[in-house]
C-alpha cells in the first residue's frame, strides 16, 4: 500500500470543493442575473444532477474494469475544464444547455474516483478519511466567504470566471498525484448488480435519496430564499460558510463516532436534527440567531450523512466494486435526489403560498418519514451490518 500523499490529495479536495462552493450558493444567483424564471433555474440546476444519475456509473465501470481510477479522474478534470470554458462567453440557450450537460458528464468522473483513490491510500485506516476530506470543506468555506463579499461589489457576471480558475486547479493538482493503478476487475458489473439486489442495501440508498432530496431544494434555492428575507450576499455567504464550518468540526470527530456507534444510530440522529433544521429554516428565517443554529445543523444533515454513506459503501462493496459503489452513491444521492429536489423546489418557489416556508417544511416532513423508516428497520436489524 502506498503512503498517503496528504498535501497533494488534500489540494485536490480543496480545489474540487472550491468549485462546489461557487456553484452551490451562487450559481442560482448567476442564472437569476441571466433573467431565468425560478422554474427554469430549477431545471437548469438539475441538469448536472440528472447527468449524475448515469455518468458516474459509466465512469465507475470504466475505472473498475481498467483499474486506472486516477487516470479516469484526470480525464474528468480535463473534460470539465474544456466544456466549461464555453460558458465564459455568451451562448444561445441550446448551446448553454449542451455545455452544461457536457461539463457535467466529465465533472461526474472526478469525485467518486478520488474518493476510491483516497480510501485505497487509507486502506489500513479508513476512519481517517475525514482528516483529508476536511480540506474540501475548508476550500468551500473560504470561497463562499470571499466570493460573497466580492459579489456585493461586482456583477454576478463574474461567477463563471471564478469557477474556471478552480477547475484549472483541479486538473493541475490531480497531475501531481503518484500513479495508483490496481488490477482490473472483469466481473465487476455482475458482482456489483448482485450486491444491489440485497434489500438492506436498497433500503439504505432509498433513505439516502430522500435525505439528499431535501438538500437538493436547499442547494438550489437557499440563497434566493435568504435574499427574499433581505439578507445581503455577504450574509448569505456567511450562512453557507457556517454550515460547512460546523461540518469540518464534525469531521474531526467522525473516526471516533464510527468506532463507538452503529451506522443505524448515527443516521437516526441525523434525521432528528435535520427535521429541526428544516422547521427553523421554514418558519424562523427572519430570526438571525435561529437561522445560525439551523446552519450549524448542516454538520449532520450533510456531513454525517456523507460520512455514514462513505463508510457504508466501503463495508458493503468489495474491492472490485468500490468505484461502482461510490459512483452509485453519487448517482443516487448527489444526482437523482438533488435533481428531483431542485426541480420540485423550483415549482414550489413559484407558488405564492408555498414559496417562502413551503419548500423547507416539505423537507422537514421528509425527515420524519425517513426517521420512521429507520426506526422500523432498527427493530428488524437495521439496514447496516454492525
Amino acid at each position: 500500500m502506498q503512503s498517503l500523499p496528504y498535501k497533494r490529495i488534500s489540494l485536490v479536495y480543496f480545489t474540487y470543493f472550491s468549485v462546489v462552493g461557487i456553484l452551490t450558493p451562487y450559481w442560482s444567483l448567476y442564472l437569476d442575473y441571466l433573467a431565468f424564471s425560478p422554474s427554469a433555474i430549477g431545471m437548469i440546476i438539475a441538469i448536472p444532477m440528472i447527468t449524475k444519475v448515469l455518468a458516474p456509473n459509466i465512469w465507475g465501470w470504466l475505472a473498475d474494469r481498467s483499474g486506472r481510477r486516477l487516470l479516469v479522474a484526470r480525464l474528468g478534470a480535463a473534460g470539465s475544464l474544456l466544456f466549461f470554458s464555453g460558458l465564459l462567453f455568451q451562448q444561445p440557450l441550446w448551446m448553454f444547455v449542451f455545455l452544461i450537460a457536457a461539463f457535467s458528464f466529465f465533472w461526474n468522473a472526478i469525485h467518486a474516483q478520488f474518493e476510491v483513490v483516497t480510501l485505497n491510500y487509507l486502506k489500513d485506516k479508513p476512519e481517517s478519511y475525514s482528516h483529508v476530506r476536511v480540506w474540501g470543506s475548508v476550500g468551500f468555506i473560504l470561497v463562499v466567504l470571499v466570493l460573497g463579499f466580492v459579489l456585493d461589489r461586482v456583477s454576478a457576471a463574474s461567477i463563471p470566471w471564478f469557477i474556471w480558475v478552480f477547475l484549472l486547479g483541479i486538473m493541475l493538482s490531480s497531475l501531481t498525484l503518484p500513479k495508483q493503478d490496481q488490477s482490473p476487475s472483469h466481473k465487476a458489473m455482475g458482482n456489483f448488480l448482485g450486491i444491489l439486489k440485497n434489500r438492506r442495501i436498497l433500503l439504505f440508498f432509498l433513505l439516502l435519496f430522500l435525505i439528499q432530496f431535501s438538500l437538493g431544494i436547499y442547494h438550489a434555492f437557499f440563497s434566493l430564499y435568504m435574499e427574499g428575507y433581505g439578507y445581503s450576499k455577504t450574509s448569505i455567504g456567511l450562512f453557507w460558510s457556517l454550515g460547512v464550518l460546523a461540518e469540518i468540526i464534525l469531521f474531526l470527530f467522525v473516526p471516533r463516532l464510527l468506532k463507538n456507534y452503529s451506522l443505524n444510530t448515527l443516521i437516526a440522529l441525523t434525521l432528528v436534527l435535520s427535521f429541526i433544521r428544516w422547521i427553523i429554516t421554514a418558519f424562523f428565517a427572519d430570526v438571525l440567531l435561529l437561522i445560525l443554529l439551523a446552519q450549524c445543523l448542516h454538520a449532520f444533515t450533510f456531513g454525517m450523512t456523507h460520512a455514514v454513506a462513505i463508510e457504508f459503501v466501503r463495508r458493503e462493496f468489495g474491492e472490485g466494486q468500490q468505484s461502482q459503489g461510490q459512483a452509485f452513491y453519487n448517482a443516487v444521492g448527489f444526482g437523482a435526489a438533488n435533481a428531483f429536489g431542485s426541480i420540485v423546489g423550483g415549482y414550489l418557489f413559484e407558488v405564492p403560498l408555498l414559496a417562502m416556508p413551503g419548500q423547507f417544511a416539505f423537507c422537514a416532513s421528509i425527515a420524519i418519514v425517513c426517521l420512521a423508516a429507520i426506526l422500523f428497520m432498527q427493530m428488524r436489524r437495521g439496514f447496516s451490518r454492525e
